[in-house]
């Protein structure tokens, strides 16, 4: 891995290099997104001992920058704002996203990338891109495995030959882009891809995912197995993923978990989706598993916007006083910019 980075960051400072006797301006993208909801708990026992709540969030917003200095030289930067829980919660103060100089074939792979900065890890924005409704609930992976959607580091992301899929792997600190950093130690996360018959059913395709925790005093943290199979074209997707995640400190806790989302357009503007979670967060320990149910529909009147109505459950395994089933009736709004 040593021998790697190097090679990386050897290559990014010679193409670096070349950029310093250039007088042309980057050429510079602005666009963005916010997401609107009106949300109305309809539980009957709202979990942490409060009512039952009706109320409108912004829930995220986003400002992208791209700086292209080259076609393979090129620069990113993302701005965020959001409310941290769901439902409810203050608004975040606007943090750095992410930001990544991106060189392109550097190395002798095909269609590679070298990115370095704070990039998006492997798997997360790759299911989100297939679930493609991030605004109404986040992939199972972000939501219950704790899985980072970003990281400081380094990453390398290229393409297989002939359309048959494409990798990304990420070496990064393990605390995501605005995590305390407090040791040595890092994180490894990589992603295969891969379509079978991609001139057949270009839009089947098998998937891995590792995260090798970083090794820490007390042991590894947060070692994630990710396997899925995917199909999806212009009118629907569907996907099925299992889940394990594994945590060593004293003792090793293992968490499984599945989920399979599908969705439908049934005409350009209209569609419906649907997704179902199941999550165990220690095996060897009875009565806390739940399962999540997510069901709704969308409207887009527009190109950049979509409009949606969601409903969400989350059902215990065993209520408690403190916590209880909940569920969720919200209005959507998706804005692009």
């Amino acid at each position: 891995m040593k021998r790697i980075l190097t090679l990386c960051l050897t290559a990014g400072i010679l193409s670096c290099s070349q950029l310093v006797f250039s007088e042309e301006k980057p050429k510079v993208e602005v666009s963005g997104y916010f997401w609107l909801q009106y949300l109305n708990d309809l539980s009957d026992s709202p979990e942490k001992g409060t009512k039952s709540q009706s109320s409108f969030e912004l829930n995220r917003m986003q400002i992208h920058v791209k700086g292209a200095f080259t076609d393979k030289v090129k620069a990113n930067m993302v701005l965020e704002a959001q409310t941290p829980e769901y439902p409810g919660g203050s608004l975040k103060s606007p943090f750095v996203k992410n930001i990544v100089l991106e060189m392109a074939d550097l190395l002798p792979l095909p269609g590679n990338k070298i990115i370095i900065g704070i990039p998006g890890t492997p798997w997360i924005g790759q299911e989100e891109g297939i679930w493609k409704h991030r605004f109404i609930y986040r992939v199972q992976a972000d939501a219950d495995a704790g899985v980072k959607s970003n990281d400081r580091g380094i990453g390398i992301a290229g393409k297989i030959p002939n359309s048959y899929g494409d990798y990304a792997i990420t070496y990064g600190n393990g605390e995501g882009g605005t995590g305390n950093f407090d040791d040595k130690y890092k994180d490894v996360q990589a992603r295969l891809t891969v379509s079978p018959v991609p001139s057949i059913l270009s839009g089947l395709k098998l998937h891995l995912f590792k995260q090798i925790g970083k090794q820490t005093s007390n042991g590894k943290k947060n070692d994630v197995l990710i396997g899925g199979l995917s199909l999806e074209d212009k009118a629907h997707h569907l996907m099925a993923s299992y889940l394990r995640k594994e945590v060593e400190t004293t003792s090793t806790i293992t968490s499984p978990g599945l989920s399979i989302h599908g969705s439908y357009k049934i005409t350009p503007e209209a569609g419906i989706f649907t997704r179902f979670d199941s999550w165990d967060p220690d095996k060897d320990k009875s009565d806390d598993a739940y399962k999540r149910i997510v069901l709704g529909a969308t409207y887009s009147p527009f190109k950049d916007i979509r409009f949606a109505v969601s409903y969400i459950a989350k059902n215990l395994q065993k209520e408690t006083e403190t916590k209880k089933n909940q569920k969720w009736l919200s209005l959507h709004a998706e804005v692009k910019y």
